[in-house]
């Protein structure tokens, strides 16, 4: 096994990049203690001195080859310890004392080493391997799943630089809606600039806003449900974006009403409403406003994606995954939400509630952390070329870069 010593945040991502071809490493923070870590120490919190020992039994639900039964490679369970992350930014939230599942569902390691036990020495982050070719996976089950609902992210995955689906896409598109799957929208993007790709894609279901938590029809305008974060909870993150030390860096916006409040009107919150195709409303104190009404969510903008996650890293330690939904759809953007919302929920509902489908009957596609439940939750997850590597490494398949029309070429792998 490698070791790999990692002395800041940013090289965790690093680390686990070089750990997911098929071979597990040791980490080992330098300089931090685990109160330093947010975390209790021992197996109860999110550092752990103790090596921890995974045991290659099979899962129950395994089937041929190591083949799980979500499709996802070598699924095996845990011996004695629970698995958490180390540091929340990166792609799951943790709090003090809390322990995580490397994936919803499930409490499994996961490695593409067969038949082999493994010791890991926290603070870890163990994350599956991603494959860019189903046939790596040993079984022909994902090539051939039987998917009746794709589900797509905009920016980064049908929208890049251009702002506009491609033609190729659209073409892609066309072709699975006339093989009888339908094809949804999930966005982190307001449910009117989102409105206009839902209309393009010609989508027959309700769209999926706000990172899931807003879900509307536009056929019939029936609002599924709404889910806005707590307002005595979005008025302490103003007391952080008001902070002395980080104020001038951040751009605020606060979403009520399907409308964008913004503090003060900022190069960067202008830029965002000319893309998003949104006018941003100068409001000066966002308290009353916030106070009055509860917003679907709070957005924080910086060009300064240090502090975006510094930012994150607080937050996850302040509050409990049952108290706030936090994610990054840009490396710029910071979006807390309620805690019941992400797209993975949402595509849940869209499936099986409204579609009656199952999980393995679904197919998605995004670009960055806040895809990262949807991708989990589907029976194929493909992650954009342009993603991070963290999203990239819980997906079945990587496709190639928004601007390659990766969306096209996924579907042509899976779909047609």
């Amino acid at each position: 096994m490698d070791n790999i010593l990692v002395g800041k945040q940013e090289d965790w991502i690093l680390a686990i990049a070089r750990r997911v071809q098929g071979r597990v490493s040791s980490f080992y923070n330098l300089g931090k203690s685990p109160q330093q870590l947010g975390g209790c120490g021992g197996d109860s919190g999110i550092y752990s001195e103790k090596p921890l020992t995974l045991s290659p039994r099979r899962s129950p639900d395994a089937g041929p080859r190591g083949q799980s039964g979500n499709n996802k490679p070598g699924f095996w369970r845990k011996a004695k310890n629970p698995i958490s992350c180390p540091l929340p930014p990166l792609l799951y939230r943790c709090s003090r004392g809390e322990k995580l599942p490397l994936r919803s569902g499930g409490d499994c390691f996961h490695t593409q080493r067969i038949g082999q036990s493994v010791t890991l020495k926290g603070p870890f982050f163990a994350m599956p391997t991603p494959v860019t070719n189903p046939e790596q996976l040993g079984e022909p089950a994902i090539a051939n799943a039987d998917i009746q609902l794709l589900v797509l992210d905009i920016d980064g995955t049908i929208a890049g630089v251009s702002n506009q689906i491609t033609q190729s896409v659209k073409e892609a598109i066309t072709t699975v809606h006339r093989k009888g799957i339908p094809v949804a929208i999930a966005t982190g993007r307001m449910y009117r600039s989102a409105l206009r790709f839902h209309q393009e894609i010609l989508s027959p279901l309700p769209l999926i806003a706000y990172q899931g938590a807003l879900i509307k029809d536009p056929a019939t305008e029936l609002l599924h449900y709404h889910t806005p974060v707590a307002s005595e909870i979005a008025l302490e993150l103003l007391d952080y974006f008001d902070d002395s030390t980080v104020r001038s860096q951040l751009s605020v916006h606060c979403y009520i009403d399907d409308c964008l409040y913004v503090r003060e009107l900022t190069a960067d919150s202008q830029a965002y409403g000319d893309r998003t195709g949104v006018t941003p409303i100068p409001y000066g104190d966002l308290r009353p406003l916030i106070a009055a009404s509860a917003p679907t969510k709070l957005l924080a903008l910086s060009q300064n994606t240090a502090l975006i996650d510094e930012l994150l890293q607080a937050f996850s330690l302040r509050y409990t995954p049952s108290e706030l939904y936090l994610t990054k759809s840009h490396t710029t953007f910071l979006e807390a939400g309620n805690p019941a919302v992400n797209k993975g929920a949402a595509v849940r509902y869209l499936a099986e509630d409204i579609l009656g489908l199952s999980s393995k009957n679904v197919m998605c596609i995004g670009d960055n952390f806040n895809d990262v439940e949807m991708l989990e939750y589907a029976g194929i997850g493909v992650a954009m070329g342009n993603a991070p590597e963290g999203v990239k490494a819980v997906a079945n398949w990587v496709s190639p870069s928004v601007e390659e029309e990766g969306v096209a070429r996924a579907i042509e792998r899976f779909l047609l």
